[in-house]
């Protein structure tokens, strides 16, 4: 008997026709197969399926078809499942010596994808096989996949991946260390997330129901143009720190960084990088836990617009954490529910925290905070023993509203760094200038500044390096009511 070239068998079918209502062996052979179409299919309704290592694929085109186990090659293999229709593949895995493989679930073909939108349900039953996933129309659900290892996922504009638990009552961890991709219309749901990086076009959603964190260095960035979900929160254990507080390590919704318990955990994360961009959103909420944060170990670029990204918890810079604002007021602070805005930016309180890494002794807080566009604040609070740098670009104005303690910290030892600092840059507006003075703010030498709260003339204070001479408040006056009857004048 003859084979096709780089097929494995022939097409074969290895029980008797009499008895096709039994589960059967099939070999696809390369290249399409219609399941309707294929010898010795008809009337199965279960099957163990081979796929080839080249070019190789198939339609489900007949509803509740059971595949008891598929083998799939590293070639270019799909699977097709007809709209309105359900197939399930009990149990996937590699066929011998091949040790990883991307499987494309529907198609491409723009024209072809409203006929090919079905759904298809696959059991990894917690196996540790390495295959990815493209789906490029229809639903993929995927059942157990706690053992999938450091294959990327991808989602277009008419897919939908779930990962769900055995019984499809709730998302599953998503741990494979692979890249996530959600193009314009995709849908990707899942319970903690733990990758490398996350890609979210602009039009495309990913939710996470127990916690997101992206964890790889500079070689992979996060870039979320899209619509990021956070809901529920990673629970860890508390740790009692040498000041005496009890901090939730793990406690987290959103993470920049992986909060690396190992030695130079810090430093490594320091280098995990995130972008917001302009379309991009962010809505986390549902936590249900008031102490679980948002915390910034990594770079965390903000492109977004007024109010885009809403969180319920606390954001936290963290450890070496950074985050630069490149427009203005993106945070703000919503009801547990996710559907009230409590406050803007202007109302949104910041926390700057050691991390306290479940194994580490050495707690580490070295953050920063830069400011590009005009940004307002409702309050920096520090915990006990925590550094903050602050950078202001040339232009820009932050106006925080308070600095204060976080609740259980009270040893007021926190550092807050000016870094190019200049005059009129830096506002106070919810602090008398007896307790603004009291602050503990420092240059980059780390020497302590000599600084005056001065009246900006609208309730609250500049942190200014000088206090203008009587004569220069008056000329400054004199110039502006000259400016305001000039204006008036050519009206």
């Amino acid at each position: 008997m003859k084979t096709k070239r780089n097929c494995i068998l022939p097409l074969f079918v290895l029980a008797a026709s009499a008895a096709v209502a039994q589960a059967q062996t099939i070999y696809l052979i390369d290249g399409y197969n219609t399941w309707s179409k294929t010898p010795g299919t008809e009337g199965l309704t279960s099957a163990e399926l081979f796929f080839q290592q080249g070019n190789c694929g198939v339609l489900f085109d007949k509803p509740d078809l059971n595949i008891t186990i598929a083998h799939v090659g590293d070639g270019n293999n799909f699977i097709q499942v007809n709209s309105g229709m359900t197939a399930t593949i009990n149990q996937i895995q590699l066929l011998s010596g091949v040790s990883s493989s991307i499987l494309k679930i529907g198609t491409a073909n723009e024209e072809s994808k409203d006929g090919l939108a079905g759904t298809l349900d696959i059991n990894f039953r917690n196996q540790s096989t390495k295959i990815g996933f493209i789906v490029n129309s229809g639903t993929l659900n995927i059942i157990n996949p706690s053992s999938l290892n450091g294959i990327p996922f991808t989602v277009a504009n008419k897919g939908v991946i779930n990962l769900w638990n055995a019984d499809k009552t709730a998302y599953a961890t998503y741990n494979n260390g692979g890249t996530i991709t959600v193009k314009s219309g995709g849908v990707f749901n899942a319970g903690s997330i733990v990758a490398p990086s996350v890609v979210i076009e602009n039009g495309g959603t990913l939710t996470s129901t127990n916690g997101i964190r992206v964890i790889k260095n500079e070689t992979e960035t996060s870039q979320i143009d899209g619509d990021l979900v956070v809901t529920g929160y990673v629970g860890g254990t508390p740790k009692k720190g040498e000041d005496g507080v009890t901090y939730n390590t793990r406690n987290f919704a959103f993470r920049v960084g992986n909060g690396a318990n190992t030695t130079g955990g810090a430093d490594t994360d320091a280098k995990v990088f995130a972008i917001i961009g302009e379309t991009g959103t962010i809505k986390q909420y549902n936590s249900g836990l008031a102490s679980a944060v948002n915390d910034i170990h990594g770079q965390l670029t903000v492109n977004a617009a007024e109010g885009a990204l809403q969180f319920q918890n606390t954001v936290t810079l963290s450890a070496k954490g950074k985050l630069i604002l490149n427009t203005k007021n993106a945070f703000s602070t919503i009801s547990e529910d996710g559907n009230t805005v409590l406050a803007g930016q202007a109302g949104t309180t910041f926390n700057v925290s050691k991390s306290y890494y479940e194994n580490s002794e050495q707690p580490t807080s070295d953050s920063t905070l830069i400011v590009n566009v005009d940004n307002d604040l409702g309050a920096l609070a520090f915990g006990n023993g925590t550094k903050l740098t602050l950078q202001i670009a040339d232009g820009a104005v932050f106006s925080l509203g308070e600095i204060k303690l976080q609740a259980d910290h009270t040893l007021n030892d926190y550092v807050l760094v000016l870094d190019n600092w200049h005059d009129n840059s830096f506002r106070i507006t919810e602090m008398t200038a007896e307790e603004i003075e009291d602050l503990h703010l420092y240059g980059t030498d780390g020497e302590k500044l000599e600084f005056f709260a001065v009246d900006d003339q609208q309730g609250g204070y500049w942190i200014n390096s000088q206090v203008p001479e009587p004569a220069a408040v008056a000329a400054i006056f004199g110039a502006l009511a000259l400016a305001l009857a000039a204006y008036r004048r050519r009206k």
